[in-house]
């Protein structure tokens, strides 16, 4: 009995020490807790969840680039491009020394130039190589996009893709906007392919050009739904 005496006594002492809580803090407490939920109910009403489906995408030159090659053991004369400029048919490009004999280097067509090695007056080349390459002017792209075999029936011609290519970091040179222009069509292997449209060329939304020039791959991104995030978190 005096052992139950002494948990009494402590268990009242405890009540003393902590209070009673007020009667408005349980108010206000519950009050402030459903005021929380009525906002989380109402922004999931507003509030939207894209969904998104990602794939891979291997972009081709249609024009073929053109190679510039010299002879084995010519000295390089003078160098008269840059790497980057525009020439048309027909400009001059550099010229090169074989026994006291100059010979002019031809573009054989209008293009962006490429100056594949370190060229100057005086140096010999030492073996067949290419010493520029020419990117048509006009260059147009295959865009193939494979995709899982669920993208099958969410995408669809005239669909918006963002395209970012290995590479090229987005960080740094941003993204290609790009369409589908079919429809998706299964493969062997499972896959889905869709082929696509660059919007904008090689430029990306960062307004730099992408100099592809041979075949490149990447990552495409579509939006498949845009559903309200209550009807989201509803599905799931």
């Amino acid at each position: 009995m005096e052992k139950q005496t002494d948990i009494n006594l402590t268990n009242n002492e405890v009540k003393d020490i902590l209070g009673t809580p007020p009667k408005w803090i349980l108010r206000w407490g519950n009050l402030l807790l459903l005021l929380i939920m009525i906002i989380m109910i109402t922004g999931s009403l507003f509030i939207r969840h894209p969904e998104m489906i990602a794939g891979t995408i291997e972009i081709t030159p249609v024009k073929k680039e053109i190679e510039v090659v010299v002879p084995l053991n010519v000295t390089i004369d003078t160098v008269l491009i840059k790497d980057g400029a525009h020439v048309a048919q027909g400009d001059s490009l550099l010229k090169y020394r074989i026994a006291d004999k100059v010979y002019t280097v031809i573009a054989p067509q209008t293009g962006i130039v490429s100056v594949e090695q370190l060229l100057s007056k005086g140096q010999v080349i030492d073996q067949d190589s290419t010493v520029i390459s020419i990117d048509p002017l006009g260059q147009t792209y295959a865009v193939k996009g494979i995709f899982p075999a669920a993208a099958g029936n969410k995408i669809s011609p005239g669909q918006l893709l963002d395209i970012n290519m290995n590479d090229y970091p987005k960080e740094d040179f941003g993204s290609l906007a790009a369409t589908a222009i079919t429809k998706p069509i299964p493969d062997s292997s499972g896959n889905t392919l869709i082929n696509i449209k660059l919007n904008n060329n090689t430029i990306t939304n960062c307004g730099k050009t992408l100099p592809i020039r041979t075949l490149a791959r990447g990552t495409c991104y579509t939006m498949i739904s845009n559903k309200r995030l209550i009807i989201w978190l509803l599905s799931k």
